[in-house]
């Protein structure tokens, strides 16, 4: 899950910014 966690974390900030 270590390669999907930068995923999870940029999909998390990307959320963050859209809100």
């Amino acid at each position: 899950w270590m390669l999907i966690a930068p995923l999870v974390w940029k999909n998390r900030l990307s959320l963050q910014t859209s809100s």
